[in-house]
């Protein structure tokens, strides 16, 4: 299995357990153009990230949590600083947990943190979020 500093936010929060990005490696030198220009395409960034998200792995967006399908679904909120980006997990109950790249910390946030107009982390993360309804592993035993 693997070791926690071995998965950043995104292998944690979409259950992949590895380092995950959310771009194909081929685009690293242009995401990293982009990010670079953040004032003009943050919103660019995003929607290329989004889309190969949804069109790499079982999930879909949501404009809401009452769009999420408790039973099979588990939801994701990804935003974007500077330079970089970040997921938030949402447990039963809805908890949140995330964990900040090779640490081997997963941290508690607060809901209205999440959905904070200040953004992430001491207002790190601050682009608009959406929100990830990621489809749970069916564990066949």
């Amino acid at each position: 299995s693997a070791k926690r500093c071995d998965y950043n936010c995104g292998g944690f929060a979409l259950g992949l357990y590895n380092w995950y990005l959310p771009y194909p490696q081929e685009m690293r030198n242009e995401i990293s153009m982009i990010f670079g220009d953040w004032k003009c395409s943050y919103r660019k960034t995003m929607k290329i990230m989004v889309n190969y998200i949804v069109d790499t792995l079982p999930v879909r967006v949501i404009k809401s949590l009452k769009h999420l399908d408790e039973q099979t679904e588990y939801c994701v909120a990804f935003g974007l600083s500077k330079g970089d980006f970040h997921y938030i997990k949402r447990y039963k109950q809805g908890v949140w947990y995330h964990k900040m790249g090779g640490s081997y910390h997963i941290q508690r946030m607060e809901e209205e943190e999440v959905f904070s107009k200040r953004g992430w982390i001491g207002g790190k993360y601050n682009s608009k979020i959406v929100l990830l309804a990621v489809k749970k592993r069916q564990f066949r035993g």
